[in-house]
């Protein structure tokens, strides 16, 4: 099967080569995926009569060519891919060929590419289905009508199966050759035995054994619903005539993924179907310039980004302005400093560089303890204390899953959570919402700063202490009277160093803002922006402050800009008085037992008791003030707005950080020796940065070894290799940090007999990568370790060295190094298993080519028996269809066309096979060793023409053959020379195809 998400129809590249590729065992549910991707049409895939099934990859409109390959339903084997220049489809096995549409016919196409005429017709040919007689059936239009015709070779009449009109005509194929004409015909001919005609639908559905067809399906919901749902299905039994109804239930069927089992906040992490584009400074700052005119209606369409939605949506229209008590509008910057203190203007976790896609930006998504002294617990997950604060706004209020909220908390409904968490201008809008709900909460308590107009910065100090930390309304439970403002944001608490200047003024308090309360911070943001990163070259501000009025000169002079602004900070006793019974200068030790682990419980000014006399820290305050002198009727902040509606309504373009490294035609990574026969084994993840997914032989996993906090520390990104890989830090073995060591496993889904380079992509995202990063191979001789530096390459391939494999290779990578440095990063993305080659002829060059060498009775491919390159046995054994089967042929002599000698040289050790001793007896076994006179081969076809198929191999004169000792059929068997065969009639097992 093909599959994809609905929004890969939308590009050219993705629907012609981007689905998704799978077996599925029909008995046991099993899906084996495959490691390509190919076409989205209607033809595609295109079945046989047995297990063998032709896949299609487009290419017509950027490549100006198609591919074709075939997969072994019963094994997952893919066959090469042969490419064809212009436009083929509708293709179909044809016994060891293919049948397509061609502009004018069906052709026969050829492994090699050799195209022949089957048929010809007006215009394109569709729905080709191959029959068991050896026929191709398929749909033929001329003016308005169809006709049902059968090819059935080369040169061959075609014949008229039945004719109709457009629309009410269709081709179904069956199993084991069966071919059904369905719709309503106006005239039936005489039909061969594989060739039925079926009162059916043309859009009919054969089961798999043809006795049934569906003939409707139906949702018990909305068709485009992204959730599973029930399913009604109307069918027909081909036995009996009877109509069929029944209704299977995939909600029943089908279990909700969890990523990490027990995760309570709304969006997971780690889930590669989320991935969060991690905003420049500028798009939040636009966001935040709209929202509060209430303009941020730019459409988001369903699925936006892949965020499963099924439904679009406008951030104003999920979270509306609200009006603010006394009218006017939150200042930009207000809303800036908020988003810059929660954050850093982060939609995305910390790793994520604007532009590239990460995990969403989650507070204490884990729960974890990592605020008490005792460091033995930082790892420990508690998923029942998570933060779940999202996005830029870190929005918190009903962002748990259903069924895990707080104590009074609702959810969010799914479509608000989903929005909040991936979208920054839709989170932007929801906080907004909740910054200007605390505004009107205290004007409604009286609770107001100097004028009390919202356009001056200052007078929001009061709703960004209670954005962080809330207003306790009178008549709490346990308050023993107070109400109000929490101490733990008061300036005067001791906490904060009392001669602190103004947050930001030194840009050194970015790195250190514990040192002041949450709205402090909130308005030194709003007073002195730091940079931040556009790019991973390019630093801005996060935002254009606000301003300032007063004179020119230094902020120690009264009157001036400078002055005004730095003094965006009240004094620290500004909200210490007798109305919330704290006394500047006092000191009051807590006793009450409920603060005694508060970290604000430090001895100092707070004298407010609870019911029983004990010192509480319940000093909140409650009433209106000031600290600007003239009450803000000039010394205080305004906002600037640098983009304005509707000039700049179009929402700015994203970063471009680490641009990905995409596949070629292929969905190989590029840079690869030899990208056409490497096998790549990656994580399959969507990219958004414009690649198409990446093409896997195997599978990566991140095994937790029985650490539940292996994955604390990894995090996705959107670059690298295919535009996805995964990242952590370096840990040291034995210390308190391994317990959140991450180990990647790459598995080659295939069995590898020869010798093969393994290589490591490393992404450019990450100048400080690990320098002693070890890689551990698994191969014929055991685990082979690697010390790889991974700052040694950026978007390319480390070469981790070369190694003989007799298995199915598997490559792991841990977190935990040498060096154990936590401020390394170790990067996890694509390994590659690359073929060695020891012959190395000039290319091109038409005598010598590579290809696999196959008994033609047994279908067994010629290996050494070994990983040696001088006298090692050749046997046969099954063929593993990659790049362990190769051989080349070389051509000796240098005659161009009319040649009968070459050497059959191994591609990975550049030795050939000979005849042990150069024995001629009969049985005589062969050896690998160095190529010389005694080591030529004879037949009478020219190499440059095409494929020998089932052809003799002779040794030198007296023209002995190479055959299968015994006639066994055994895997292992040895290669030997036949004395006894008839000359010029070699028995089958003396004859090759290659």
């Amino acid at each position: 099967m093909v599959y994809a998400p609905r929004t890969f129809t939308n590009k050219e590249q993705l629907f012609s080569r981007g689905g998704f590729t799978a077996v599925v065992d029909l008995g046991t549910g099993a899906v084996q995926r495959l490691p390509v991707t190919t076409s989205l049409a209607y033809f595609n895939p295109g079945c046989g009569i047995g297990e063998i099934v032709a896949l299609t990859q487009g290419g017509e409109e950027d490549l100006g060519k198609t591919g074709l390959m075939t997969v072994d339903a019963g094994t997952g084997r893919l066959s090469q891919r042969t490419e064809l220049d212009g436009q083929l489809t509708s293709a179909v096995p044809l016994g060891e060929s293919f049948a397509v549409a061609g502009g004018t016919g069906v052709l026969k196409v050829s492994r090699d590419g050799k195209k022949e005429r089957l048929a010809r017709t007006k215009g394109t040919p569709s729905h080709l289905a191959p029959d068991a007689e050896g026929g191709v059936v398929y749909i033929a239009r001329e003016n308005g009508s169809v006709s049902v015709q059968r090819a059935t070779g080369v040169d061959r009449p075609v014949t008229t199966l039945a004719t109709g009109k457009q629309g009410k005509l269709g081709v179904t194929p069956g199993t084991a050759g069966k071919v059904f004409i369905t719709g309503e015909p106006e005239q039936v001919n005489g039909l061969p035995q594989s060739v039925k005609k079926v009162d059916l639908p043309i859009n009919a559905l054969m089961s798999t054994k043809g006795e049934a067809a569906i003939t409707e399906l139906r949702p018990t919901g909305s068709p485009t619903k992204a959730e599973p749902q029930a399913w009604h299905i109307k069918a027909k039994s081909l036995r009996t005539g009877r109509d069929l109804g029944f209704t299977v239930n995939a909600v029943e069927a089908l279990k909700p993924r969890e990523v990490e089992p027990g995760y309570t906040c709304a969006v997971p992490r780690n889930d590669p179907a989320i991935q969060v584009l991690q905003p420049k400074p500028k798009q939040v700052e636009w966001a935040v310039d709209m929202a509060i005119y209430g303009y941020l209606f730019n459409q988001r369409p369903a699925g936006w980004r892949g965020n499963g939605l099924s439904v679009g949506y406008k951030p104003q229209e999920l979270f509306p302005r609200a009006q603010l008590q006394g009218g006017g509008h939150v200042p930009a910057q207000v809303m800036l400093g908020i988003i810059g203190q929660e954050s850093n203007m982060w939609q995305a976790s910390k790793y994520t560089l604007p532009g590239e896609t990460g995990n969403p930006l989650i507070g204490n998504y884990y729960g974890l303890e990592q605020y008490d002294d005792d460091i033995s617990n930082d790892w420990d997950i508690n998923f029942a204390k998570a933060d779940c604060g999202y996005g830029v706004t870190q929005m918190t209020d009903g962002m748990r899953k259903a069924g895990s909220e707080r104590e009074n908390e609702v959810a969010l409904d799914r479509t608000r959570q989903v929005a909040i968490a991936t979208d920054y201008a839709a989170n932007v809008a929801a906080g907004l919402q909740l910054l200007t709900t605390k505004w009107n909460e205290l004007q409604a308590a009286g609770v107001k700063l100097h004028d009390g107009d919202p356009a001056n910065i200052e007078n929001w100090f009061f709703a960004a202490w209670a954005y962080n930390s809330g207003y306790h309304r009178p008549g709490e439970q346990n308050a023993n009277g107070a109400y109000g403002l929490g101490w733990g944001n008061n300036p005067a608490n001791p906490r904060y160093n009392p001669d602190r200047g103004s947050f930001g003024e030194d840009p050194r308090d970015f790195a250190r803002p514990q040192l002041w309360p949450y709205p402090e911070k909130v308005m030194g943001f709003a007073a002195n922006t730091p940079w931040g990163l556009e790019d991973e070259n390019t630093e801005v501000p996060f935002f254009r402050p606000a301003l300032w009025n007063g004179g020119d000169g230094s902020a120690s002079t009264p009157g001036t800009g400078a002055y005004n602004r730095r003094n965006v900070k009240p004094g620290v006793f500004t909200f210490c008085t007798n109305d919330n019974n704290c006394e500047p200068g006092a000191r009051y030790t807590p006793n009450d037992p409920e603060v005694d682990d508060d970290p604000a419980a430090d001895t100092g000014p707070c004298a407010h008791k609870n019911a029983v006399g004990q010192y509480d820290l319940r000093c909140w305050w409650h009433t209106s003030t000031k600290w600007k002198p003239d009450n803000c009727a000039e010394t205080c902040g305004y906002q600037f707005i640098r983009y304005d509606y509707p000039a700049y309504a179009a929402e700015p373009a994203n970063g471009n950080s680490f641009p990905s490294d995409c596949s070629d035609p292929q969905n190989r990574p590029r840079g690869l020796p030899s990208p056409s026969s490497a096998l790549v084994v990656d994580y399959w993840a969507d990219s958004w940065r414009g690649c198409l997914p990446l093409a896997t032989s195997g599978t990566m996993t991140f095994p937790t070894d029985g650490k539940p906090a292996a994955w604390v520390d990894l995090h996705q990104i959107g670059s690298g290799a295919g535009g996805h890989f995964w990242l952590t830090t370096t840990r040291a073995e034995g210390t308190w940090d391994a317990k959140s060591s991450v180990r990647a496993e790459w598995q080659l889904n295939q069995k590898l007999r020869t010798r093969a380079q393994v290589l490591a992509y490393i992404p450019a995202h990450g100048s400080n990568k690990a320098t002693r990063a070890i890689y551990k191979i698994e191969t014929e001789q055991g685990v082979q370790e690697v010390e790889a530096d991974q700052t040694k390459v950026r978007n390319g391939w480390l070469n981790l060295g070369t190694f003989a494999f007799n298995n199915a290779p598997k490559v792991s990578l841990s977190s935990i190094t040498p060096n154990g440095i936590s401020n390394q990063l170790v990067a996890f993305d694509a390994i590659a298993f690359n073929p060695v080659t020891q012959y190395h002829p000039v290319d091109p060059d038409p005598t010598w080519r590579v290809t696999r060498i196959v008994n033609d009775q047994t279908g067994k491919c010629v290996y050494p028996a070994s990983n040696g390159s001088s006298g090692v046995q050749v046997v046969q054994t099954t063929c593993l269809n990659n790049f362990s089967d190769d051989w080349i042929i070389k051509k000796v002599g240098t005659q161009p066309v009319s040649w009968t000698e070459f050497y059959l040289i191994h591609r990975a050790t550049g030795s050939c096979i000979a005849v042990k001793n150069d024995s001629l007896v009969n049985n005589a076994p062969t050896e690998l060793r160095g190529c010389a006179d005694k080591t030529k081969w004879l037949n009478s076809g020219p190499l440059s023409e095409r494929p020998f198929e089932s052809v003799p191999l002779y040794s030198s004169p007296p023209y002995y053959t190479l055959s299968v000792l015994d006639n066994r059929t055994e895997d292992e068997t040895p290669l030997v020379l036949r004395t006894d065969s008839p000359e010029g009639q070699p028995d089958p097992y003396a004859r090759w195809d290659l």
